[in-house]
């Protein structure tokens, strides 16, 4: 079942950059008609990626961890065992959620690699 939700996640995560990616087409096309480089729209679209990695994994190591505390603060009196919370656990959760923000932007890369410009341009 967690594997089930890791993958669903990772389709969330692909679908928001898809959507993401076609509402910049337009903008994308005119920076490519001005001679941004598919490098540069690379490292564009990267950077972007790892930095909305980065904040989605910063809230959710804070989130899960005050949800820990939480529960256990509240189910105390009926459990007779504290939370053992592995800092390295967190970590590798949020590394994990970056890298799949960071393979989910190859997407839009692939595909706005093969746009074309004139018609990108003058869609509205």
């Amino acid at each position: 079942m967690t594997y089930f939700i890791l993958l669903l996640a990772t389709v969330g995560v692909i679908n928001n950059l898809l959507i993401n990616y076609m509402q910049k087409r337009r903008t994308i096309a005119m920076y490519k008609s001005v001679g941004l480089s598919n490098r540069q729209n690379r490292k564009m679209t990267l950077i972007e990626g790892f930095s909305c990695g980065l904040i989605g994994a910063v809230i959710a190591i804070f989130v899960s961890y005050m949800e820990i505390q939480t529960i256990f603060l509240v189910a105390a009196p009926k459990i007779s065992m504290l939370p053992e919370l592995d800092l390295w656990t967190f970590l590798a959760a949020g590394g994990l959620g970056i890298f799949i923000t960071l393979l989910g932007s190859v997407v839009p890369f692939i595909k706005s690699r093969n746009m074309k410009l004139i018609e990108e341009i003058k869609f509205e």
